[in-house]
């Protein structure tokens, strides 16, 4: 019996999962499932139960916790309770240039290097 209170969607994305903790450990991963509360990622290696995360899927960035850890194929299956999503994020990336001007540039974090998911992106 499913016990979830949210559906789950199918998605099969690229991201980039980065390790929140004094780690800072950064991978390519996928997002296998998403919900509004939580998220079932495939990474390379394992992640500990309760460590921060941060998944950029292009224009979307999501935050949150690992809440569990298991082997899988090559690979391992963590889920993820989603804390906070910020979409937009290149609108806001040049927001901040036309208010701060070039001298911005040196600052700001690359954009990912994968694309918006179009399940992901913003409407």
């Amino acid at each position: 019996m499913e016990r979830r209170s949210e559906v789950r969607f199918e998605v099969d994305r690229p991201v980039r999962v980065t390790t929140l903790d004094c780690h800072a450990t950064c991978w390519t991963g996928t997002i296998r499932n998403l919900s509004g509360r939580g998220m079932q990622l495939c990474v390379p290696q394992s992640i500990g139960v309760g460590t921060p995360l941060r998944v950029d899927a292009g224009d979307v960035m999501f935050l949150g916790e690992v809440c569990y850890c298991e082997p899988e194929g090559d690979g391992f299956r963590v889920g993820m309770t989603v804390e906070h999503t910020l979409s937009g994020l290149g609108e806001l990336a040049r927001l901040n240039r036309s208010l701060f001007g070039d001298s911005q540039n040196d600052r700001e974090t690359p954009e990912p290097a994968v694309s918006t998911p179009p399940s992901l992106a913003p409407r």
